[in-house]
């Protein structure tokens, strides 16, 4: 069986690391990224009305 684990760290104002691993018997692979994100407030509305008042 192989197990992908992916785990998102917050490493300062909108700014995030990402590690990545794959495992599975004998074999394991992993990596890592660092990158901005941030969302404008219509972004952010756009997403809230999504998940919040679109299912209704």
């Amino acid at each position: 069986m192989h197990t992908l684990r992916m785990t998102q760290h917050s490493i300062g104002t909108d700014r995030y690391r990402v590690e990545i691993a794959l495992k599975g018997g004998e074999f394991e692979k992993t990596a890592q990224t660092e990158f901005s994100f941030s969302l404008s407030p219509q972004e952010q509305e756009s997403i809230r009305w999504y998940l919040e008042d679109y299912p209704l």
